[in-house]
């Protein structure tokens, strides 16, 4: 039987040869975590965080929570690893705003607002299609000053016991095959 010493040896040296591939699967692993987030409409931390509710009701079906072209949840990467550490990042400049929430400055500016004719007056043209297909009847231009918008935070990414423990699930399993090879 060996030294167990000469083991940890072993065992240290495929650790640090695989390392990189480690680093990869964490990313991995993060990436899968977020997206079951969005799909379970929450935060999986100690306890499950379910995402605030839209104060504005929609019209017709009612869609997931920050799921309308799905770009934010398809921008998470996981950058290629650096030294001991793998970055998850997201190209959409406001994946911040709504994993953290909080305060936006709104700068305001210009307005233009078009209305339509309906069987019962005018009412606001919604979107450039319906514009299109009606007469559009008035248009106003307006000023609209500047204003912040509290943004709930809606957490999809960060430190959590169910990220931290698929993360050690994914490495012994890859360890353990590892050292089954040799």
């Amino acid at each position: 039987m060996k030294n167990p010493a000469e083991k940890l040896y072993k065992i240290e040296a495929i650790f640090k040869r695989t390392k990189p591939r480690l680093l990869k699967i964490m990313g991995a692993v993060a990436i899968k975590f977020i997206h079951t987030n969005f799909h379970l409409q929450g935060f999986q931390g100690k306890n499950f965080e379910a995402w605030q509710k839209r104060k504005a009701k929609e019209k017709g079906p009612s869609r997931a929570i920050l799921i309308k072209t799905g770009k934010l949840q398809r921008g998470w990467r996981a950058l290629p690893p650096s030294g001991d550490s793998v970055v998850i990042a997201n190209s959409v400049p406001w994946a911040k705003i709504h994993n953290n929430g909080g305060l936006i400055n709104h700068p305001g500016g210009a307005r233009t607002v078009s209305f339509v004719r309906s069987r019962t007056g005018f009412k606001f043209g919604k979107d450039s299609t319906e514009i299109q297909q009606r007469k559009v009847k008035k248009i106003w231009s307006g000023n609209i000053g500047a204003h912040n918008i509290r943004q709930p935070q809606r957490r999809m990414m960060g430190d959590s016991p169910m990220l931290r423990a698929d993360e050690k699930e994914a490495i012994v399993k890859e360890m353990i095959t590892e050292v089954l090879k040799k």
